[in-house]
């Protein structure tokens, strides 16, 4: 995918944006290979227990991908920083090959 596109992120319970931040990095990259920044308390649009992370700015193409979620990034209904429910290669995706340059 490009920019302009959503990953939803799935919890156990309603939550709602921290202090923290939301990372997108090209997989196994350092420090330099961060390509997205969000602010989880007001970048990310949040409904009861599922949380739309907007990615509007241009991936590497026909590469690995991973999210990265800072501890307190979401606050559950205790108060208490929350991860996203996950499966086998959580936050991982691969971007096409065939990414048009706008």
């Amino acid at each position: 995918p490009r920019k302009d596109f959503s990953i939803v992120l799935n919890f156990l319970g309603q939550v709602r944006g921290g202090a923290g931040v939301l990372r997108v990095k090209v997989f196994g990259g350092g420090a330099t290979d961060v390509r997205v920044t969000l602010r989880c308390s007001s970048d990310i649009e949040i409904f009861g227990s599922y949380a739309v992370v907007p990615i509007l700015s241009d991936l590497v193409a026909g590469r690995r991908h991973t999210l990265v979620v800072e501890d307190g990034c979401f606050v559950g209904a205790t108060g208490r920083s929350v991860q996203p429910l996950r499966s086998a290669n959580w936050g991982d995706f691969v971007t096409g090959g065939d990414i048009d340059a706008e």
